[in-house]
């Protein structure tokens, strides 16, 4: 049964592809994305967020500890299994133009400070981890961005 989380998400929207039930997310992650659906007044999905490990393989990511992939982080004196990442678009097929997809990296990275984020730009999504509040090994606390075969020169 779904969970909501944030005021725009449930728990189930950042679920694993493979069935496997992992789906907690970080909140801030949420409470970014929150903020970026009351700013557009349109949809945004996620794509994809949590991923365990097959799942994350089975994508053909490059990274096996990609911040999808849940790791432990301490709340409130316990530890957890969290997702730091989302990649996200916009509902709408006819919406995702490169132009709106730049608007919303844009946005995204607007509404994500302070938090140490990764920031990847595509031609019809966007990816958003917050890498920052990764404690341990496998996590960077500095800022990242990335562009892959964006059709737009950036300034």
């Amino acid at each position: 049964m779904a969970r909501r989380i944030g005021q725009y998400f449930t728990d189930d929207e950042f679920e694993c592809g493979c069935g496997c039930g992992a789906k907690l997310v970080h909140l801030r992650l949420v409470e970014i994305l929150d903020a970026v659906r009351g700013k557009l007044g349109v949809g945004v999905q996620v794509n994809s967020g949590v991923r365990c490990r097959a799942w994350n393989k089975h994508v053909g990511s490059k990274y096996p500890n990609s911040y999808h992939v849940p790791r432990s982080m301490q709340v409130d004196g316990s530890a957890i299994e969290l997702g730091l990442a989302a990649d996200i678009t916009l509902s709408r097929h006819s919406h995702r133009q490169p132009i709106n997809i730049l608007r919303l990296y844009a946005l995204l990275e607007s509404l994500s400070r302070p938090t140490a984020i990764g920031l990847g730009l595509y031609p019809s999504w966007c990816h958003i981890d917050v890498r920052g509040l990764c404690g341990g090994p496998g996590g960077s606390p500095a800022p990242a961005r990335w562009e892959v075969q964006f059709p737009f020169p950036r300034l």
